[in-house]
């Protein structure tokens, strides 16, 4: 049976959550830059209102591929971890405490449904932001 590194899971599993967090900090500029553009256009120009809404939601659903993918790794990679710790004898070397440590960080992992599911709500609310001053005219 194949031997892991559970170290080097765990430096997986970091470099997961790093992608996660900066692909929803690129998100987040990019939606309040849309809205923005909802909210500054001239009510007359529906031309420049779908341009933008068909570039933000091209960027989101790309953006939206690579969240889940991102998450669906973190999830993996932290069952992969938490069966590791589970299975791991305790010794005075490595104490329950830290397996402990490695349950709870496995657990933080999001669900990609989760994500998703406050992704495609809030790429709905900025195509409503883009659009709301055109429909009021």
């Amino acid at each position: 049976m194949p031997t892991y590194d559970l170290p080097k899971a765990v430096d997986l599993f970091t470099e997961q959550v790093n992608i996660a967090n900066n692909l929803w900090t690129v998100y987040v500029a990019a939606t309040f830059t849309a809205a923005g553009f909802g909210t500054t256009l001239e009510q007359s120009t529906f031309a420049a209102r779908a341009a933008i809404t068909l570039g933000f939601w091209a960027f989101t659903l790309g953006h939206l591929h690579l969240l889940r993918q991102a998450l669906g790794i973190l999830k993996t990679v932290g069952a992969a971890i938490e069966r590791a710790a589970q299975a791991a004898p305790t010794t005075p070397a490595q104490p329950s405490e830290f397996t402990d440590v490695l349950l709870h960080l496995a657990k933080t992992a999001n669900r990609p449904r989760t994500s998703v599911a406050i992704h495609l709500l809030i790429d709905c609310c900025v195509t409503v932001a883009i659009w709301a001053p055109y429909l009021r005219s």
